[in-house]
């Protein structure tokens, strides 16, 4: 690279942790609303729309039971209220209403607390961390999901969504604390396993970072976070072609990784044409070439994957941090990318022509003049 810092350095990814729906986390950490729903059929039926998604019918049950909340014991309206505040915050939420999705989680936060339980109360402060976070305000979030765990240190979804949210705000150190303490509630969750990983690399602990990742592909080889992860340690430690496999293997799965996939086409793009240039740069050509093929094939798949022009521009940011001697060697390397197109092209069209049936009366003049 050249002498100036490249503007689109590559870090660690974390991600948040997917709990779902509000309202069935509820009915995972509250057990009083769960014991409620047995004895419910109303209830009942909406536990059962919730567990096949389908928030809008569950939603339109709310309401009924909302109607006939008399009908139930004072004691259990305390704890259904703001169950059924949770079903119409997700329904909210899951049409993009933001702000009204916000005032539903916070009602139902009021009314759990007012009902004195303190399991809903903490789900409603993490849907409310989640609703701040979807609209960028990552402070408010961090405040919210604090509130969560306070209430609830056993709440893992809330303690890794806390974490990676201390992870975006540059507090990498802060995050391993909160991701340890999830892991002492529940060790094999991959996803604390993988965030850890990415925080433990924001601080410079490759080593430690490397054994939680490993641990997370031990349980899932084809976990894209955990192999783009595993490559940016593989660069750090001077092992180039681990690396590259690492983020072979998060190509596949790309669309799982918190930016789709961004920062692994340029941590790859950057990776392989240091190497192609390199490699150049010392005249060894069978070795280059070998790298090129690997390069267009990967950049290949990523065009018929509708994400071709990300690669263009991670390839136009490496070029713009060139010295004179790697522009040199990048024109060798754009003439023989542009030989490998040239020759897919013609391959491509043998096989159509060779696919074709051969005409009875095919002559060598028919073939000299195209006539086929």
């Amino acid at each position: 690279m050249g002498k100036d810092k490249n503007p689109f350095e590559a870090t660690s990814l974390a991600k948040y942790n997917p709990v779902g729906n509000a309202a069935r986390q509820a009915l995972v950490w509250s057990p009083e609303i769960s014991v409620i729903a047995e004895s419910e059929p109303l209830l009942m039926e909406i536990k059962n729309m919730l567990d096949d998604k389908d928030i809008s019918g569950a939603n339109e049950r709310a309401k009924d039971v909302l109607e006939s909340l008399k009908k139930i014991g004072k004691k259990e309206r305390k704890i259904v209220r703001p169950f059924l505040m949770l079903i119409s915050g997700d329904f909210k939420s899951e049409a993009g209403l933001h702000d009204d999705a916000e005032a539903m989680y916070s009602e139902a936060a009021k009314e759990a607390k007012k009902g004195g339980d303190k399991l809903m109360f903490s789900v409603a402060q993490c849907f409310l961390g989640m609703n701040m976070w979807s609209r960028g305000k990552l402070d408010d979030a961090l405040k919210y999901f604090d509130q969560a765990v306070k209430n609830n240190n056993r709440y893992v979804q809330a303690l890794i969504n806390k974490g990676v949210a201390l992870i975006e705000k540059d507090k990498a150190k802060k995050a391993v604390a909160e991701f340890d303490k999830a892991l002492k509630v529940d060790m094999n969750n991959s996803l604390a396993w993988v965030n850890k990983g990415a925080a433990l690399i924001r601080i410079g602990k490759y080593k430690d970072a490397l054994t939680f990742l490993e641990m997370a592909l031990a349980a899932n080889r084809s976990n894209a976070l955990a192999s783009y992860n595993k490559g940016l340690i593989m660069e750090q430690i001077k092992k180039p072609n681990d690396a590259a496999a690492c983020y072979e293997v998060a190509f596949d799965s790309k669309d799982e990784l918190p930016d789709n996939g961004e920062q692994l086409y340029f941590a790859w793009v950057n990776l392989m044409l240091t190497a192609v240039l390199k490699t150049i740069a010392s005249n060894d050509m069978k070795k280059a070439d070998k790298l090129i093929l690997d390069f267009k094939r990967l950049t290949a798949s990523a065009a018929s994957d509708g994400v071709g022009d990300r690669i263009d521009d991670a390839i136009e940011i490496y070029k713009s941090n060139m010295n004179k001697k790697q522009k040199e060697h990048f024109s060798v390397f754009e003439y023989k990318m542009q030989t490998v197109q040239d020759a897919m092209v013609l391959w491509g069209a043998l096989r159509d022509w060779v696919s074709r049936k051969w005409p009875d009366d095919l002559t060598v003049a028919k073939v000299l003049k195209g006539a086929l």
